[in-house]
């Protein structure tokens, strides 16, 4: 493509106030810029430009509760961090990190557990779902007006 991005007075304020707290990609889709067939790199650029580098590791929510906070625009999922740091690597992009009470927001490293693959991580999530039934079927858990609640 051979034309630039015309950035706007608008454009460059919305970028500096918010690229402490959006994505690039974020950023490059709320301004359109991504419809106008340009990528995130057009605001990467105009970032680092106007000196905005160095994302700040305030720690936020996604929309699926999941804590993170951005390092130089990738998002760095805490629960993840953690169990990288424990066991000394990487994790594997087959990998995923179980909670182990369903609480997203709790990452102590007694509450996560390595999961080999998204099938070994499903077999825990069937597993408390059966418990759970059974639970029912005892009566320790009861079902009235569209929720459950324990007895």
């Amino acid at each position: 493509m051979g034309s630039s991005y015309k950035w706007t007075d608008e454009d460059i304020n919305f970028l500096i106030e918010n690229w402490m707290y959006m994505e690039d990609q974020e950023i490059a889709e709320h301004l359109g810029i991504i419809k106008q067939g340009f990528g995130k790199h057009v605001v990467t650029r105009k970032r680092i430009k106007l000196g905005l580098i160095g994302k700040s590791k305030r720690i936020r929510s996604d929309k699926s509760g999941y804590k993170y906070y951005i390092e130089y625009d990738k998002r760095i999922f805490t629960h993840r961090e953690k169990i990288e740091n424990q066991i000394g690597r990487k994790l594997t992009n087959t990998e995923i990190v179980h909670h182990i009470d369903g609480d997203k927001n709790n990452d102590d490293l007694s509450n996560l557990y390595l999961c080999k693959d998204n099938s070994a991580h499903q077999f825990l999530h069937n597993q408390i779902e059966k418990i759970a039934f059974e639970l029912l079927k005892r009566g320790e858990i009861v079902f009235k007006d569209g929720n459950y609640y324990l007895q």
